[in-house]
């Protein structure tokens, strides 16, 4: 799913290098690597699957805060933030995939990135 959105919004110098290294990694066009139809449902739904992983990690550390160890953000809060973003940041915020992942887990993931904004920028 990623690898081509994420070659859409490079510039052309990073897109030449991504569409020779993944074509060759994946031995066929950059337009044919994303999955399409039933396949596509399949794997989305393990994307699903493996932030509900996660979620279900922090759940386990019953505490009463947006975030892993409570009410302040960690490294791993972050980390998992990042992924986010990139996600975010290749499909677009009014994207099907974005709207579909920021309301997962009872809409955690968008909750997270909200509470982060603050963080995004360096002084």
């Amino acid at each position: 799913f990623t690898t081509p959105a994420t070659h859409a919004i490079l510039n052309p110098p990073s897109q030449a290098h991504v569409r020779r290294t993944r074509e060759a990694a994946f031995g066929r066009k950059l337009e044919e690597i994303a999955p399409t139809g039933a396949a596509a449902e399949e794997e989305w739904a393990k994307v699903k699957s493996g932030l509900e992983i996660v979620a279900g990690w922090q759940d386990k550390r019953k505490n009463d805060g947006l975030f892993f160890l409570g009410k302040e953000p960690v490294f791993v809060d972050f980390a998992v933030a990042l992924f986010l973003m990139f996600m975010k940041k290749i499909w677009r915020e009014d994207s099907s995939y974005w709207r579909d992942i920021s309301s997962w887990s009872g809409g955690r993931w968008g909750t997270l990135l909200k509470a982060l904004e603050k963080y995004e920028t360096a002084l």
